[in-house]
C-alpha cells in the first residue's frame, strides 16, 4: 500500500504560466502551495509550440508576477526567450521563496476526502485542504476527420506538432482553422515564402486583428477593451479592422456572426493577428476556402466544389482540456468547461480579450486572497 503525504494547505497542478503565478501571489502571502508538474520542466506547454513562434501579447502584459520582461527581448518574445524567462521566474520562488515543485508527477484523478481533496498521482497520493487546477486549456490537440481521409497520401499535423516552416518549402499547404494559430502559422508560411500553394480553410471565418495600429501595438488596448461591456468590444474591434483591411469578402473571407469579444467569451475562439496574411490573400498569394467536404488521395475539395492539391494538411482546431479524466463529476459541465467546488478551483481556463496571461496575473491576485481566507476559516 503506497502513503499517502502529510496534508497540504495547497497544491497546485501546472507548472505553466497560470500554476506559477498563483504560486507566486500565495507565497507573497506567506502560504506555501506544494506544485505538481506533470512534464520535467515549467512551462511544457511552451517548449511544444512551433520555433517560429512569437508571443501576441505585448512584452508588458506578458509578465508573471513580482518579474517585468527584459524590454531588451523587444515587443513581442520570442518563444525561446519566453520560455528561458519562465524558468528563471521559477528557480527564483524555489531558490528565494522556497516553492517546491515535483516533476514527472501526472495526476490520475482528483477524489474528495474529508480532509479536502485527494490527488491520485503516478507516484502517490497527496491530500489538500485547497487545490488549483491550472494545468492549461492545450492539454491535447483536437484532430477531425473528413470523408475519404484515409486515401489522403500527404501529411495531416496538428498545429501543436507544426515544427519548422522549412518543412513546408515547395509544398502544397492546406491550413484548417481562421482563429489565432492556423493565421499565426500562415503567418510563417507567408513570410518564408516558399511554399507551392496555400490555402486557409475556415468553417466560421476569422475575426482578423492589426498587429500594429500606427506604430503601437493593438494588443495594449487589451486592459482598457476588457472594461467595455462585450457589445462595446465587439464594436470596436470591428472598426479597427475595417479600418486596417479594408472590406475582404472581395477575396473570400468572411467574418464570424458573433463579435470578436462575445465569441471569445462564449466559444473561446482566440482572433488571429496580422503579420502578413492580409498582404498575401491580397496579393493572391494564398487563398479562403470553407471547411473540407472532403478528400481524395491528394485532391481537397471544399465545400463550395473548388478544389486543390495538398501535400500537408495542419490542423489549426485548437484543443481540449482533458479535465472530466481528471475533476470529481461535480466540476464537469457541458462542452469542455468546469466549475469550481469549496476548496476546489479550476484556474486559468478561459481567454481573455486583454490576453490570458496578463488576465492569470490579475486573477492570481483574488484567488490567493479567497485561499488564505478558506485556510483562516
Amino acid at each position: 500500500m503506497i502513503a499517502t503525504k502529510p496534508l497540504q494547505e495547497v497544491i497546485i497542478l501546472g507548472a505553466g504560466t497560470s500554476g506559477l503565478s498563483i504560486a507566486r501571489c500565495l507565497l507573497d502571502k506567506g502560504i506555501k502551495p506544494l506544485l505538481l508538474e506533470a512534464s520535467d520542466a515549467v512551462a511544457a506547454s511552451w517548449r511544444k509550440r512551433h520555433p517560429q513562434l512569437s508571443l501576441n501579447t505585448h512584452r508588458t502584459l506578458s509578465s508573471l508576477p513580482g518579474k517585468a520582461i527584459d524590454k531588451r527581448l523587444g515587443g513581442f518574445i520570442k518563444r525561446d526567450d519566453y520560455v528561458t524567462y519562465v524558468e528563471t521566474y521559477a528557480q527564483e520562488l524555489i531558490h528565494s521563496h522556497g516553492l517546491e515543485i515535483r516533476f514527472n508527477t501526472p495526476v490520475e484523478r482528483i477524489d474528495a476526502s474529508d480532509k479536502g481533496w485527494q490527488v491520485i498521482t503516478n507516484q502517490q497520493p497527496f491530500t489538500t485542504k485547497c487545490l488549483v487546477v491550472a494545468t492549461g486549456t492545450d492539454r491535447e490537440p483536437y484532430l477531425p476527420t473528413w470523408n475519404g481521409q484515409e486515401t489522403f497520401t500527404g501529411c495531416v499535423t496538428h498545429a501543436a506538432h507544426v515544427g519548422h516552416m522549412e518543412r513546408y518549402d515547395n509544398q502544397n499547404v492546406v491550413v484548417v482553422g481562421g482563429a489565432n494559430s492556423g493565421i499565426d502559422i500562415a503567418n510563417h508560411l507567408c513570410k518564408r515564402g516558399r511554399y507551392k500553394s496555400l490555402t486557409v480553410s475556415m468553417r466560421n471565418g476569422s475575426h482578423l486583428l492589426p498587429t500594429y495600429i500606427a506604430g503601437i501595438p493593438t494588443q495594449l488596448s487589451g486592459p482598457l477593451l476588457a472594461r467595455l461591456p462585450l457589445r462595446a468590444q465587439d464594436v470596436l474591434a470591428n472598426l479597427f479592422s475595417r479600418l486596417c483591411f479594408g472590406d475582404l469578402t472581395k477575396y473570400g473571407m468572411k467574418t464570424p456572426s458573433t463579435g470578436v469579444a462575445t465569441r471569445l467569451a462564449q466559444s473561446k475562439v482566440a482572433p488571429g493577428f496580422d503579420d502578413g496574411f492580409v498582404n498575401a490573400l491580397k496579393t493572391n498569394a494564398l487563398s479562403v476556402a470553407p471547411e473540407i467536404a472532403h478528400i481524395n488521395v491528394d485532391q481537397v475539395t471544399f465545400k463550395d466544389g473548388r478544389q486543390t492539391k495538398a501535400d500537408h494538411i495542419i490542423c489549426a482546431t485548437g484543443y481540449r482540456t482533458g479535465l472530466e479524466k481528471l475533476l470529481p463529476g461535480e466540476c464537469v459541465l457541458e462542452n469542455d468547461r468546469y466549475q469550481n467546488a469549496t476548496g476546489l478551483w479550476v484556474f486559468g481556463m478561459t481567454p481573455k480579450i486583454e490576453g490570458s496571461i496578463y488576465a492569470r496575473a490579475v486573477e492570481a491576485e483574488a484567488l490567493s486572497a479567497a485561499i488564505r481566507k478558506q485556510l483562516a476559516a
